[in-house]
């Protein structure tokens, strides 16, 4: 099954040290549950999201660092809100990175989006084909 909208991927980075203190990733999870749940509960829009660990490698005052991170990616799925624009899928995207920087006491948390093709595969497809 494709997705009839054009298909954007959305990816969130988050680092996980922030003033001094080292966030868990089981945080970030269990914050991310509650949000879904809650959203669902009151019939608000939620993303599914992948959650991947990643190492963000900088440079400042002349030095190199690097630093734990989260990367959360969404895509545009035909399972899930295809009736959205592109506009309202990437405000329940921008809202939720909102939240994990006031959750997480982020200065800055970066939203990119990048050109996908959204292919759903299932057990049933022929020969392993597209649903």
């Amino acid at each position: 099954m494709k997705n009839p909208n054009p298909a954007l991927r959305a990816e969130v980075t988050l680092g996980l040290l922030t003033e001094g203190r080292r966030v868990e990733k089981a945080e970030v999870i269990r914050f991310l549950t509650e949000e879904i749940t809650a959203a669902i509960s009151s019939g608000a829009r939620w993303v599914p999201l992948l959650v991947a660990d990643a190492i963000i490698a900088y440079a400042r005052d002349g030095r190199g660092y690097t630093e734990q991170a989260l990367t959360l990616s969404s895509d545009r799925n035909p399972r899930y809100n295809a009736d959205l624009s592109d506009d309202e899928w990437r405000a329940v995207i921008e809202a939720l990175a909102g939240k994990l920087a006031r959750e997480f006491g982020q200065q800055r948390v970066y939203v990119t989006y990048l050109p996908a093709e959204v292919v759903i595969v299932t057990p049933q497809s022929e020969e392993g084909g597209r649903a």
